[in-house]
């Protein structure tokens, strides 16, 4: 889908609405991950977009939200369930690294079903093996589990691309002119699409 589309048009339409319209600071502009998560946290947010992890904090005994908060899905004006996507986090070894083996065995026990149970315990990181999802003990202590597999199950990796780093800044920036009343969405989503493709065009398109 071209960002310069009608869809990617309307859903930024959407996001400069919830500022404009009150729904959203206008300071929610110069906000870090760090800073929204502490604003929700102190109970002067309704809603907040975030990373799994998020959970965990906001069940602290220093939260003034904890044991009130829940999480769903996104829904779209029509009613129906919007699909998210899923970042690109993950273990690789380099072609070149020396310790092959031993990078192959660090990430087999970070991988394993002990290490990931023993991770989101500790710090809220959403597990990626079906079973944990649905361990009882798990589910006790975090019963927001079964709704991390019902939005796993409605995500999509987002594209994969060696030039993920310069097109994510070219939206970034473009975005950020559109939130704070600098562009309008039309003529920023139209730059962004005409930079994106200057950046796959001069790579060679890969």
């Amino acid at each position: 889908m071209l960002l310069s589309s009608r869809e990617s048009i309307n859903a930024v339409k959407w996001l400069r609405k919830l500022i404009t319209s009150g729904a959203s600071p206008k300071s929610v502009t110069n906000f870090s991950e760090n800073e929204a998560l502490q604003v929700f946290e102190s109970g002067d947010a309704a809603l907040m977009r975030n990373w799994p992890y998020a959970w965990a904090e906001l069940q602290k005994e220093n939260s003034a939200v904890k044991g009130k908060v829940s999480i769903t899905t996104m829904v779209s004006k029509e009613g129906h369930n919007s699909v998210s996507t899923l970042g690109s986090w993950g273990f690789s070894i380099l072609k070149s690294s020396l310790n092959k083996k031993e990078s192959f065995k660090a990430i087999k026990y970070l991988t394993s079903i002990k290490s990931q149970r023993e991770l989101f315990l500790s710090s809220g990181y959403t597990p990626t093996h079906t079973i944990l999802f649905r361990d009882k003990n798990l589910i006790k202590v975090s019963p927001i589990l079964p709704q991390l597999e019902n939005a796993l199950k409605k995500s999509k990796p987002r594209p994969q691309t060696p030039l993920y780093a310069q097109i994510s800044d070219v939206l970034q920036s473009q975005l950020s002119a559109i939130l704070t009343g600098k562009q309008t969405v039309e003529e920023a989503m139209q730059m962004a699409q005409d930079k994106t493709q200057k950046i796959i065009t001069s790579a060679g398109d890969l």
